[in-house]
């Protein structure tokens, strides 16, 4: 029987690709109930993470292996808005009523007030898998990559704890966030010179 091993102990000499398939299979293999828990504990790690936060702030809506979340319950306090995909970048819109799914199945507001990035306080960010160190591997797709290079405002990955990785392939666009959610705890991102980026 194969050993299991742990996402932190992932080859790193493995591409982009084989690592999205590796995880995807693992994320595959906990049950509806499992995926439902972990969600309602990383949920609940949201809310202690950013009960100091308001103003405006980024959510998503997931698809069916990311983790569910109620973004009221994380917190009312903030304005919330969510992506679409518009020129092959994302655009964010706050107070949306009409909900389309995309080509990958994810919901996107058709309606709502569109919201310039500037002011935009956080960014909470779904991914296949995060790294210590803050790299997201996603969907391949590059959406957020693009949108987000080179901005300086607070980002949050989330995913489930099979998804955590000491390592990931990096390339120098590949978005890096602040502080990694999962349902097991609050990872706070250090710097390659030692500094915590999430204060």
């Amino acid at each position: 029987m194969k050993k299991k091993v742990d996402c932190l102990e992932l080859n790193l000499s493995q591409s982009k690709s084989d690592f999205r398939s590796e995880i995807l299979s693992r994320i595959s293999g906990l049950s509806r109930q499992q995926k439902q828990t972990y969600s309602e504990s990383i949920q609940q790690n949201l809310k202690m993470l950013l009960a100091s936060k308001n103003n405006l702030w980024t959510g998503f809506k997931a698809l069916r292996d990311e983790p569910q979340i109620n973004w009221l319950e994380v917190s009312p306090a903030i304005s919330w808005c969510f992506p679409r995909v518009e020129a092959n970048e994302l655009k964010f819109a706050q107070a949306a009523r009409q909900w389309t799914p995309s080509s990958l199945g994810v919901l996107e507001p058709q309606d709502g007030v569109d919201v310039r990035l500037s002011v935009i306080e956080g960014f909470i960010i779904p991914g296949v898998a995060f790294s210590r160190r803050g790299v997201r591997l996603g969907r391949g797709k590059g959406f957020y990559d693009r949108t987000l290079f080179g901005s300086k405002a607070l980002k949050v990955g989330v995913c489930f704890e099979v998804s955590f990785c000491e390592n990931l392939p990096h390339e120098e666009h590949d978005v890096c966030c602040d502080v990694i959610v999962t349902e097991k705890q609050v990872y706070k991102v250090v710097s390659s010179k030692g500094e915590i980026k999430w204060s």
